[in-house]
């Protein structure tokens, strides 16, 4: 397990996420799409958003807990757009994800 900073956020990310059971679906989709602790999410071109780089499992650095959840890379790489204007994606346990825009347009995306 190797946590790696994320230049001037003040977080970091695990290059080597634990793999959660199978039988827990959802996350153990996402994490097989996940190569070094960062997922290559693609959304749907109708909404006309970007492919985005997500950091899978972070932490605020200092810190000893496992994961606070994720971070979009992309943004923090200073390639994307301020947090306000980026899609919001919700994924429920089901591995069903939602795409949300600024807007308040949505689309279930699988």
């Amino acid at each position: 397990m190797a946590w790696i900073e994320i230049p001037g956020s003040g977080w970091e990310y695990n290059t080597t996420p634990v793999e959660p059971p199978a039988y827990n679906l959802g996350q153990h989709r996402l994490w097989e799409k996940q190569v070094d602790g960062i997922r290559t999410v693609t959304y749907d071109e109708f909404l006309n958003y970007p492919t985005v780089l997500i950091y899978t499992e972070t932490r605020r650095i200092g810190t000893t807990v496992q994961s606070a959840g994720e971070l979009n890379k992309t943004y923090w790489d200073g390639v994307g757009g301020p947090p306000e204007t980026s899609p919001l994606l919700l994924i429920n346990n089901a591995g069903d994800r939602l795409l949300i825009n600024n807007a308040g347009d949505f689309l279930i995306i699988g």
